[in-house]
């Protein structure tokens, strides 16, 4: 099985989750991915999405931070950050 296929599942499940308002069960998936694969770039940028949605916004931060950490080409990180920064 490719490590990069089970990402992409549970990443694609955690969507789905958030997008019909299942925030709590989202963040558990997007988690559980950021332990799977913790040099995933995409996986913190999930879980950054999944805190913001939830008004958790200093976690979200910490989270897209990491992501940047490991792919300093995420422009969806950087706009997440100056979006939350700027209470947009």
């Amino acid at each position: 099985e490719d490590p990069r296929r089970v990402e992409g599942t549970l990443n694609f499940v955690g969507y789905n989750l958030l997008e019909a308002e299942n925030l709590k069960p989202a963040l558990k998936i997007f988690k559980l991915n950021t332990e799977l694969f913790p040099k995933a770039f995409n996986t913190w940028d999930s879980l950054g999405e999944a805190f913001m949605k939830m008004g958790k916004n200093a976690r979200a931060i910490a989270c897209y931070e990491k992501s940047l950490e490991l792919n300093s080409e995420n422009t969806n990180a950087e706009e997440m950050i100056a979006r939350i920064q700027g209470g947009k």
